[in-house]
Parts: C-alpha cells; structure tokens; sequence
C-alpha cells in the first residue's frame, strides 16, 4: 500500500546566522498523517500488515475525517507541539499544520531546524487553549521521556478527536516507496523527529482515537420516497447520566493523557484514558454533530445508506443520547412541503450495543430509516413529517 496520504507542506524553517542564501532556501517539509483504523463494536484492533504501520491507515482515506476536512476546512487542522530543550529548559511550541485551497497541508509558522519531540491533537480547534503551560508539559525531566497532555474538550464532537502517538523524519524515497526500511517506519512511542535546514524534511504522524465513533446510516424507506424526497439539515445529540434523561451531562469533559516515550513500539499511552465532566462549564444544550443549512442531496432510498458521524467521550457514569434530527421535505417534482421538520430518538446503548457506555477507538453503527407511519392517505399530516425508526 503506497502512501496514498501524503500531502505537501510547504514552510520556511527559521535558521541562524547572517547567511541569507541559505535563510531564502529554506526547508520543504511534508507531512504524510495516519490513524488507527476504528474497530467495529466487537472487533479488536488488530488489522492487515501493511504500510503503513499495522492498524493504521492514511488519514485522507478515512471517510469520516476527510468528508469534515471538506466541510469545516480549517477546523480540522492538526495542531502539533514541536518540543525540545533550549539552554536547559524545555519548551513547546505549538504550530497548526491545515489544509490549503489545493488540498496541501502548509504550517502556520517557521519551525528552526532542530531535533524534536512531536506531541499533538487533531482537531486544532478541540484545544481551548494551545499554550504549552496550559496543555502539555514533559514527563520527567525532559520530553524525550514522554509527555503529559491536559486536555477539555466538548462531551460531544462532530470532528474525530486523535492524539499523536508516533512520529518519525524520513526521506522522499521513504515517502514515494510501497514500503520504507523498517528502521525508518515511524512507530508508536516514538515521538523523535529531526527537521534539516536546506534539505527536504518529511513528518510522518501516527495518530489514536480518543473518543467513540457513532455512526449514523440513515435512508429513506423505499414506499415512502416514491412519494417523498428528505433532505437531512442537521443531527443534534444530546448525554444524559440517567435513564429518565433528566441529568444533563456538561458541556465540556477533561482528561490527563499520559504518553510514556519508548523506541520499542510499544503502545505509549498510560493507564486508561476517562474523561470527567468539567463542572465549570455549563450543562449540556443541543450540540450539532452534522450540519448543512444547504443540502444538495436527498438522503438515499433502498439498500443505500448515508452515513453521518458523531464523537462521544469514555466517562466514568451511564450514558444515554438523544438524537435530534431536521430535515426538509419535497414532493417528486422538487416543492418544498414542509421546512424544519425535526424527529427525536432516544438511545440506550445497553440495548443498542450491550455497552452502559462507549468504548474509545470504536465504532457503533446506529441505522435510522425515515419513514411515516400511514401512507394510505395521501393528505395525511404523518406523510409531510415522517418518523425517525432506528432499526
């Protein structure tokens, strides 16, 4: 498997001195990002050995990330912490790489050449805060013994939330081939990173999921769109602590991840990763995990479905979702029947998946089919508004 992910990135790399040749010249880097794949609810994380490395996959090819990357465009920027220690005292500093009009990654600010540990979140805009003080400090003396990562972000995200697991320099024969030495296979634990002045640098990142994916798949039943086209506006979710849904979850949830450096591949995270609600913040509203005030296609009938995504955090309580969802209606001729239109679902993921709440690095597959409850009547109100069955 080819790197099929690779993306350029173009940036000046800061130098010192007065040779200003070589400041003009400059550094190409480019950045060539990889996810773990998400396991289905009962799957493991095991998968096929290829490069990249086992259990990862180019993250332009993950569907739910890279149709986000074309929706929210910069909100999916990955934001990185170039690390390293200056004088004796350790420093971060925190660089966006996002995608530009022509689809390549281009680094917010020069980054001097150097030797660094890389420690990062994808999406930029998770991070409330980007200071080093605030998010990411070294374990132990240094960060080449690992990091620490203090992180709030929302109880409900419409962008996959992943940390930095690995990183590793190489080369453009690295980058081109189906498959690298495996001394230059970037790895898990292994966060070293070397940026050159005057000589092309590639980055690769291995990345890890901190949140459970929901996946929606939704369509419209078959006798109901030979009458009816839906055309889906939103998705809202909304977390409650109890069964009654009563207790609203918070907004915001916090977590300490730990990643404890290795050159062994050796998975870096330390102990389990449990997000608390942040009792500073507000109580949970409507929080938007899809949303398109212009629909351009009607949700797909039959055997076809649409898939839309949801990110939920692994918390210490019961959980239990409300899903809100609004859409428009049209006749066959493409009128407008009727506008905002909404339909609530109450899931329980003891029933749905025999979980009380959702796994980290997993998938559950919810499928919604959109349709009334009489269609002998054609003037019948339930014919304009169809329910939401989840299946």
């Amino acid at each position: 498997m080819g790197l099929i992910g690779l993306i350029g990135i173009m940036g000046l790399m800061g130098c010192s001195g007065d040779d200003e040749e070589v400041r003009r010249q400059g550094t190409t880097v480019e950045l060539a990002p990889y996810v773990t794949s998400y396991a289905e609810t009962e799957a493991t994380r095991a998968g096929e050995i290829v490069w990249p490395p086992e259990g990862f996959k180019p993250y332009s090819e993950m569907s739910y990330i890279s149709d986000e990357m074309r929706l929210r465009g910069q909100k999916a920027a990955i934001c990185t912490y170039f690390t390293s220690v200056t004088n004796g005292t350790n420093k971060a500093e925190a660089r966006r790489f996002r995608r530009d009009g022509t689809g390549k990654w281009v680094i917010d600010l020069e980054v001097a050449a150097n030797s660094y540990y890389l420690y990062g979140i994808v999406p930029f805009s998770a991070l409330s805060d980007t200071t080093s003080s605030q998010v990411i400090k070294p374990n132990g003396s240094s960060y080449a013994e690992g990091a620490t990562m203090n992180l709030t972000l929302n109880s409900v995200m419409n962008q996959d939330v992943c940390i930095v697991v690995g990183a590793k320099h190489g080369t453009k024969g690295e980058a081109e081939n189906a498959q690298p030495e495996p001394v230059s296979q970037p790895k898990p634990g292994d966060f070293g990173c070397t940026i050159d002045m005057g000589n092309t640098s590639y980055i690769f990142l291995l990345f890890d999921h901190l949140y459970a994916a929901m996946c929606f798949r939704m369509r419209v039943g078959s006798d109901y769109a030979a009458l009816r086209t839906i055309r889906l506006k939103e998705l809202d979710l909304k977390i409650y602590n109890d069964e009654a849904c009563t207790s609203l979850m918070k907004k915001k949830v916090s977590t300490t991840v730990n990643l404890q450096a290795n050159n062994t591949g050796a998975w870096p995270f330390s102990g389990d990763i449990v997000f608390t609600p942040d009792e500073s913040s507000d109580d949970m509203d409507w929080m938007a995990i899809y949303q398109d005030e212009d629909p351009q296609q009607p949700l797909p009938t039959g055997e076809e479905w649409s898939d839309r995504y949801g990110f939920i955090p692994y918390t210490n309580s019961d959980q239990y979702y409300i899903l809100r969802s609004r859409y428009d209606v049209y006749d066959k001729e493409g009128n407008l029947i009727r506008k905002d239109c909404t339909a609530e679902n109450k899931i329980k993921p003891r029933e749905k998946f025999n979980k009380t709440r959702l796994e980290r690095g997993k998938i559950y597959t919810l499928k919604i089919t959109v349709e009334p409850t009489y269609l002998y009547v054609l003037s019948d109100p339930d014919l304009d508004s169809p329910t939401m069955k989840i299946e």
